[in-house]
């Protein structure tokens, strides 16, 4: 790996470390951490409630799978996402069961291949429209699109060239099964 890539590599790191750090861990609002699994990879994700109308912001690492699960690649990508959730509807149950119509808006940045294109950083908006289950043992299980629109850099020797990030529209048709703990 050239000396670019590996400084390249630890800014996204240090970027998506920034991701994990709950911005008011002090609070007393409810918390969850959990997983998600996809065709397009597998995610480590934490939610804070910010209110208690219900929004949340979501932060998730993800290990970008796709173009490996199709063997056009052998090494696995990686990215880091925040989105600011809000509850659009809510169904409740007598036993103490939530379903949650949730979407919002977010962003996402990371290093992964591209569709039937090599490594490199990537960068846009995402967005998140889904259903989230809320049971009264404290898990939720969730199924969720989140598209992103955005940028893929190539590092080449000589030069850069920055194109329209594909997978983040192809593989959003694809939904995210999750499960987390809410404590």
């Amino acid at each position: 790996m050239s000396k670019d890539r590996g400084s390249i590599l630890r800014l996204l790191f240090v970027v998506m470390s920034a991701f994990l750090v709950p911005h008011t861990a002090t609070s007393a609002q409810p918390k969850s951490f959990g997983a998600t699994f996809s065709f397009t990879g597998f995610a480590l994700s934490y939610e804070h409630q910010l209110s208690d109308m219900g929004s949340f912001i979501e932060t998730s690492l993800k290990a970008e799978m796709s173009e490996v699960f199709l063997y056009r690649t052998g090494t696995p990508g990686i990215s880091g996402s925040v989105t600011w959730n809000f509850p659009l509807k809510e169904w409740k149950s007598n036993e103490g069961n939530m379903m949650t119509l949730i979407a919002g808006p977010g962003l996402a940045v990371g290093y992964s291949n591209d569709y039937k294109l090599p490594h490199g950083a990537f960068f846009g908006l995402k967005g998140k429209i889904g259903i989230e289950c809320s049971f009264a043992r404290n898990v939720v299980i969730s199924a969720c699109f989140s598209p992103v629109i955005g940028s893929h850099i190539l590092f080449y020797r000589d030069h850069l060239t920055m194109r329209h990030y594909r997978n983040g529209l192809i593989y959003s048709l694809v939904p995210d099964i999750g499960i987390k703990y809410r404590f």
